[in-house]
């Protein structure tokens, strides 16, 4: 009898343990190992989102998001009509009102960069995104679209990357001096002489001076110090005494991520003369594409530490060659008479999250833009090396990209991942990671993961991975930090088990949308839909000021802090919002917000012809309150980038 009861207790606790643990007869019939199901890498624990999906789809992998993804428009839920809003079809009108405006010139590499590349995805790429699936709107609006998002995106990113020159210049760059070596010519004649093969690639004939740089300063001052010359390119470079030059991995991540949204647009087909849509557009590409590589390179052979300590975790679960701790913040020590960076050190050992989510955001748009299959790219990415004559480069860059994907993937999981809370820490040392969660930083973590998971779709490493990743965020974010109305806190304490639901901020609300729309394209979980339109619905009611026509930046607060960083964040989520939904409201919120804070509040410090300015004596020739860039202030003018902020106080 005693037997029996031994029997009946050990089928029973057999009984649990199957129903907390994976099926092996399922993994084999499918061929996946447990992890692939479950969190653990022993099949034990809760379902991850692949094994959620297992189960939904009859314990069968076919015909679910792992093999195949697909974006349809969902219908959105009700929306809250108490709350008058503008309309696309008719002016959108804001109240007469004085402000007292203060402007702080410093223009920031990471925020311009990030701001700019989402300017420039609602350009030409979201109007064809439009007329696909079939959102009839006012045709009258493609223009605005066209060349003012565009255009003030465009503005930021060129700028920066081939004017400024406000970082390591390109001559100093690892490529160029390993190639110059070998081939026995100096670094400065070499890099002209691969310039002259994008030229030649590009069809390009006209002399134009550019300063490239393959790792871009945190900030400097956009002032010009001479009368510009934006015809021939001379005196664009900003003053170097007047920069900062300490260089962080938020700064590359992000600069990878907008070269690679514009000469992808630049290459998106070819002219009768070479590649890029244009031959001037064809051969500015080239030089970007060059500035990433030389980045890449940099990042994955000059600034990575060996993390030895890191191969305890599983290696079945993701491989790498090499295991890399990528740091945040680096010091540069120039020679004092060649100018050539002599050496660098590490100014700040801890780990960001927002650094790696910029890096994953970067390296991922890298990987899709240089698909040689893409019509356009066939003729600079190739098989042969990256010196052919025939091929500007190599299409092994590509390898290199998906390596630093994982390196950065590593980093994310076991450096700042609380498995128990499902969430990422902001900042994380060797030893642990600290206590606090940023609400913007998972937003952005789960943008950069929906972009790896969407352009390496058919990499089930990665994939898996990153869709476990955002589906844990998606939760804690649901669960933790969006309160009944919708809004999002801004920070978690982890010690105190507690959000931060005070003055909620403008940028919070609308990066989770965002990142909201990602979780439920990989996920395909309805709460994560809701839950971003939840937020919207916050966003409109709460936060949308009439008077100012314009969204507040601070819930509790009229006074704007308006920052390259919470007006990408807000272009975006409404594009994304308007291609989900299809709602014209929400077109129209998009259309409002970007005058006024382009326009009304004078984020965008210059401009130059592309969005309607005449270059003559007339300081604003079009009337839209954005100078010339050669009369905009001080002797000679500022350069058309965003400013790091600038502050709206209304006038009671």
């Amino acid at each position: 009898m005693a037997m029996m009861k031994i029997r009946f207790m050990l089928v029973t606790m057999l009984g649990i343990a199957t129903t907390l643990s994976a099926r092996p007869e399922y993994a084999q019939r499918e061929n996946k190992s447990c992890i692939h199901c479950h969190f653990n890498p022993n099949g034990s624990g809760p379902r991850n989102f692949l094994g959620h999906y297992y189960a939904k789809n009859g314990y069968s992998f076919k015909n679910t998001v792992y093999a195949q993804g697909v974006y349809e428009k969902q219908a959105p839920v009700a929306p809250d009509l108490s709350f008058q809003r503008p309309t696309a079809e008719g002016k959108l009108q804001t109240r007469d009102m004085e402000v007292l405006k203060s402007i702080r010139y410093r223009a920031n590499s990471s925020s311009s960069y990030f701001s700019g590349a989402e300017m420039v995805k609602s350009g030409k790429d979201f109007v064809r995104s439009l007329q696909e699936a079939g959102i009839a709107y006012n045709k009258g609006l493609e223009e605005m679209l066209l060349r003012e998002f565009f255009g003030a995106g465009l503005y930021n990113i060129e700028t920066m990357a081939l004017h400024s020159g406000m970082g390591l210049k390109m001559e100093h760059a690892p490529l160029v001096a390993l190639r110059s070596k070998s081939a026995k010519l100096t670094p400065k004649a070499w890099l002209g002489e691969r310039l002259k093969l994008f030229a030649k690639t590009a069809g390009y004939s006209d002399k134009e001076v550019f300063s490239p740089v393959y790792a871009e300063f945190h900030s400097g001052d956009p002032h010009y110090v001479a009368k510009p010359d934006f015809k021939s390119g001379k005196n664009q470079v900003w003053a170097s005494e007047h920069m900062n030059q300490t260089i962080t991995m938020e700064s590359l991540g992000m600069g990878l991520y907008a070269k690679s949204v514009l000469a992808s647009h630049y290459l998106e087909s070819r002219h009768e003369h070479g590649v890029g849509i244009t031959p001037r557009a064809g051969f500015l590409a080239q030089i970007m594409i060059y500035e990433m590589v030389n980045t890449m390179l940099w990042i994955r052979y000059g600034l990575a530490f060996d993390g030895v300590s890191f191969k305890s975790f599983p290696a079945d679960y993701y491989e790498s060659r090499d295991l890399l701790y990528i740091p945040h913040e680096l010091m540069v020590e120039f020679d004092d008479k060649t100018k050539a960076p002599r050496s660098y050190y590490v100014k700040e050992r801890l780990s960001y999250a927002k650094d790696l989510a910029a890096l994953l955001m970067g390296l991922s748009e890298f990987y899709a833009m240089s698909d040689p299959r893409r019509g356009g790219v066939s003729l600079v990415f190739g098989e042969g090396s990256d010196d052919s004559a025939e091929f500007p480069f190599s299409w092994n860059t590509r390898h290199l990209a998906r390596e630093l994907i994982l390196v950065v993937l590593k980093n994310l999981e076991m450096m700042h991942f609380d498995t128990r809370l499902g969430a990422i820490y902001s900042t994380a040392t060797l030893v642990k990671p600290l206590e606090h969660i940023k609400a913007s930083e998972i937003g952005l973590t789960m943008i950069g993961l929906g972009n790896v998971y969407r352009h390496f779709i058919n990499d089930s490493e990665i994939c898996h991975v990153a869709g476990n990743l955002m589906y844990a965020l998606g939760q804690f974010t649901v669960q933790r930090l969006q309160a009944t109305d919708g809004g999002i806190a801004s920070i978690y304490d982890a010690k105190r088990n507690s959000a931060d639901g005070l003055n909620r901020r403008l940028e919070d609300q609308m990066l989770l949308i965002r990142g909201f729309l990602e979780a439920y394209k990989v996920t395909r979980e309805e709460r994560f839909f809701n839950s971003a339109i939840r937020t919207y619905e916050f966003s409109v009611s709460q936060l949308w000021d009439e008077d100012l026509s314009t969204f507040r930046t601070h819930e509790d607060t009229r006074v704007l802090k308006i920052t390259p960083e919470n007006v990408g964040a807000t272009v975006a989520a409404l594009r994304e919002l308007v291609l989900a939904t299809g709602d014209l409201r929400t077109f129209a919120y998009k259309l409002a917000y970007f005058d006024g804070i382009l326009k009304n509040y004078g984020l965008l410090l210059s401009e130059l012809e592309l969005t309607g300015e005449k270059m003559d004596s007339i300081a604003d020739s079009d009337g839209d309150s954005i100078l010339q860039a050669d009369m905009a202030g001080q002797k000679f003018g500022v350069a058309p980038v965003f400013a790091s902020e600038v502050q709206i106080e209304p006038v009671r």
